[in-house]
């Protein structure tokens, strides 16, 4: 440590003027002999001398405690508290990491255990929906074409029903008695499950000018 000379020289001058001061009055009172006043007046020197030096070293210790009182421990006191509250900031981060973590597995396991087998469920309830409505369009276009079919049957009929009830023929002329004719009406009559009027087969029409009856014919023939 460097000492402030000047300093210690102005606390040594006023130590040694009292000492010898002290000394002088001592050796007139005669409390002091000769050979004792130079051995005291050493003692007392180098006392001088050491205190001379210590008096700056406490000062500059003083004012060294007072800048740490003042600025260093602040110093430390405020980092203390900055790492203090960054240990906090850190824990509370980790703890809502925590939370959120432990919220994401809940919303997972909810929808793995709920949304996901109720999505199943709709899919499937949604494709049985889709393939009844396939059926049904389906079964509807049958249906319209059925009613074509009926519809031209039924005309057919009510005139060969008017054409023999007026006495107009016989029996059903050749030229609308025709195997599709008689394919439409065995369909049709199976599909509406009515049996024949004769009981008997519909390929067994009772006209002689039928097609199954000229079939007949020509197999024979």
């Amino acid at each position: 440590m460097a000492y402030d000379l000047d300093q210690v020289e102005q606390i040594f001058n006023k130590l040694s003027y009292l000492v010898k001061g002290e000394l002088d009055e001592q050796h007139q009172a005669g409390r002091i002999k000769g050979t004792e006043y130079a051995d005291v007046f050493n003692q007392l020197m180098q006392t001088a001398l050491t205190l001379s030096y210590e008096g700056p070293l406490k000062d500059k210790q003083v004012e060294d405690q007072e800048y740490i009182t003042q600025n260093i421990r602040p110093a430390e006191l405020e980092k203390l508290q900055a790492d203090r509250a960054l240990t906090d900031a850190n824990r509370f981060l980790a703890e809502a990491n925590t939370q959120l973590t432990s919220s994401k597995d809940a919303d997972q396991q909810y929808i793995t255990s709920n949304i996901r087998p109720q999505e199943l469920a709709n899919m499937v309830q949604d494709e049985k929906i889709k393939k009844q409505q396939e059926l049904l369009t389906a079964r509807q276009i049958e249906g319209f074409d059925d009613n074509v079919r009926q519809k031209m049957l039924e005309i057919q009929m009510n005139g060969w029903a008017m054409a023999f009830s007026s006495g107009m023929l016989e029996c059903i002329p050749c030229i609308i008695d025709n195997d599709e004719m008689t394919d439409l009406y065995c369909y049709m009559k199976e599909q509406a499950s009515v049996p024949g009027d004769c009981g008997t087969d519909c390929s067994e029409v009772p006209c002689a000018n039928s097609a199954n009856s000229r079939k007949k014919k020509r197999t024979n023939g």
